[in-house]
């Protein structure tokens, strides 16, 4: 019985040398940790957010603004997506026309379609799928830039009366 009961206390003996140097290495064993927080490499920002009241054959104007925040060039689209309460938004709804108002190439009342192609997406331009209008331009931005921009939807003479919801987001085009 002896024997069993110094047995016992040596294993217990063990097994608290054990844990003891198990919580020191642990302890004395230098670890770092960093933590990263990545953001968005482009800044988009509109000034119209609240409802505006227009006619069919009047305009609405929203204008958003894109700030390159690196110091690479950037290549891109800049997608719209265009829904109403009815349901059935379509391209003949409204003439589009885009103003680059600050940041190179500033111009205005450039139709949709003759925006410069910057790299060869085909699928640029004002699409209807499922009561979604999508406007698709392609866009490039140098480093550290600004660009802002107007988008102007003037509404048909004809168009059904109902409350339009203009969303906007920059997909940035992969690197090689």
């Amino acid at each position: 019985m002896n024997n069993k009961k110094l047995l016992m206390f040596g294993l217990l003996g063990i097994f608290s040398i054990m844990l003891v140097t198990a919580g020191l290495v642990s302890y004395l064993s230098n670890t770092v940790e960093s933590k990263v927080v990545v953001s968005s490499p482009i800044t988009f920002t509109t000034e119209n957010t609240e409802t505006e009241n227009v006619f069919g054959g009047q305009i609405f104007t929203t204008q958003a603004t894109v700030v390159n925040n690196i110091d690479e060039g950037i290549t891109g689209v800049l997608q719209a997506t265009i829904t109403n309460n009815l349901g059935n938004a379509t391209c003949d709804d409204y003439e589009i026309t885009v103003d680059i108002i600050d940041g190179p190439g500033a111009t205005s009342d450039i139709p949709l379609m003759s925006l410069p192609n910057m790299y060869d997406d085909t699928s640029y331009g004002c699409n209807d799928d499922e009561a979604i209008t999508t406007i698709r331009i392609p866009v490039k931005y140098g480093p550290k830039e600004t660009q802002s921009y107007n988008l102007n939807l003037k509404f048909a003479k004809n168009v059904a009366p109902t409350k339009y919801f203009v969303e906007g987001q920059i997909m940035i085009a992969p690197t090689a």
